[in-house]
């Protein structure tokens, strides 16, 4: 019997950070490329917009561009939890503005953008209020006349909502 309070202490150990979506309500946004930045909040969730075809939108917050990341993702009209890519989804875009000095760093992607960029979404679940899933896109960086927006000319964004 000695060993019995050992036990129930030991199974009320902490198992490390909860990270999960689903059960934090908090959605985290990686930034990678030209810079670099995360961010941790309900306010990165997928917004479902359900209708005649079903939409998916993010607004990603980021400190570094100062503002939000808008993404839209049209998934047609009875979409089902799976694989959809930018060859697969039209139409989507993906596009940021980021003050800099006297210029700016326009950051986008989509099936109208030149260069389009890319996306690959895992959608793991869809319902009518709520959406779980991973989004990874890839941008372009296009500086505005004088303006240094820093190394690279793209910019990848993961999304676990």
């Amino acid at each position: 019997m000695r060993w019995l309070p050992l036990l129930l202490l030991a199974a009320c150990g902490d198992n490390g950070d909860v990270h999960d979506p689903r059960i934090t309500g908090e959605c985290i946004a990686t930034f990678a490329g030209n810079f670099s930045d995360a961010s941790t909040t309900a306010d990165n969730c997928a917004t479902v917009r359900p209708g005649e075809r079903t939409e998916l939108s993010f607004g990603i917050t980021s400190a570094v561009i100062g503002g939000t990341l808008g993404i839209t993702l049209d998934l047609g009209p009875m979409p089902l939890p799976g694989r959809y890519t930018s060859t697969t989804v039209a139409p989507w875009s993906a596009f940021a503005i980021r003050q800099v000095a006297t210029g700016g760093c326009i950051y986008q992607a989509g099936d109208t953008a030149v260069p389009p960029g890319d996306f690959t979404l895992e959608l793991d679940e869809l319902a009518p209020d709520a959406a779980h899933g991973t989004l990874a896109i890839e941008q372009h960086v296009l500086a505005i006349q004088g303006t240094d927006c820093g190394p690279g000319s793209t910019e990848s964004v993961t999304v676990e909502f």
